[in-house]
């Protein structure tokens, strides 16, 4: 997985670890929690990025909230109230949704971070949750593609 801001490009790796690449020239910069700590302590899956904060999902059932106005990126947030692995992060307009190992779908304030609503949407893993207009999609291990309105 990976994300981009302004002239940064942010990978995911399972070996717990946000590394950030020249958008230029593709060259590493840094690796964010590394300066200042603050990392997950598991795979980070899936990143997302808004405005100068960006989001990762990771098997520590976590969701890290990165300033990335500073020069040295740091953690600001951590997101908890998932029971299995964070897999799956989207925007979309006010919200962060995040998925889980056990299919359910976290909808969270993107200012407040407070969860606003949970969705028992899978049976088992969900892989991906995009946007396409006004359409939600998932897809899960459950061999099942949703579309939510």
């Amino acid at each position: 997985e990976y994300g981009v801001h302004n002239d940064t490009i942010f990978t995911a790796s399972q070996d717990a670890t946000i590394r950030t690449w020249s958008n230029r020239t593709y060259n590493p910069k840094d690796t964010c929690g590394e300066v200042g700590g603050g990392m997950h302590t598991d795979w980070v899956i899936s990143l997302a990025a808004h405005e100068n904060r960006l989001f990762s999902a990771s098997r520590d059932k976590e969701i890290k909230v990165w300033d990335l106005a500073q020069k040295h990126i740091k953690p600001i947030k951590s997101i908890v109230g998932h029971d299995a692995a964070v897999t799956a992060l989207l925007i979309k307009g006010r919200y962060l949704l995040s998925a889980d190992g056990k299919g359910i779908i976290k909808i969270h304030h993107i200012d407040t971070y407070d969860c606003v609503d949970t969705i028992a949407a899978h049976k088992m893993w969900i892989y991906r949750i995009k946007a396409v207009g006004d359409h939600i999609f998932t897809c899960s291990r459950d061999k099942t593609i949703k579309v939510w309105t």
